[in-house]
């Protein structure tokens, strides 16, 4: 029965164990896939922001332009 108890708790051990790190790898990669996502979104919208404040300089430039030829 010892040697039974032995293999037992180290087989269970081992199943436990790796289901628990597998829980965490797919708790990380999930977190890494919604970051990714978080990311992609935010540099979208600065790359919107930054066309409109182009457009925003440009259209002020031109103003002075205006401004200074007129």
């Amino acid at each position: 029965i010892g040697g039974f108890k032995k293999f037992a708790d180290y087989f269970f051990d081992g199943i436990i164990f790796d289901w628990l790190v597998q829980s965490k790898i797919k708790k990380s990669l999930k977190a890494y896939v919604d970051t990714e996502a978080e990311i992609s979104r935010i540099v979208l919208m600065l790359l919107e922001e930054s066309s409109s404040a182009k457009q925003l300089v440009n259209a002020i430039n031109h103003s002075k332009l205006d401004l200074f030829t007129n």
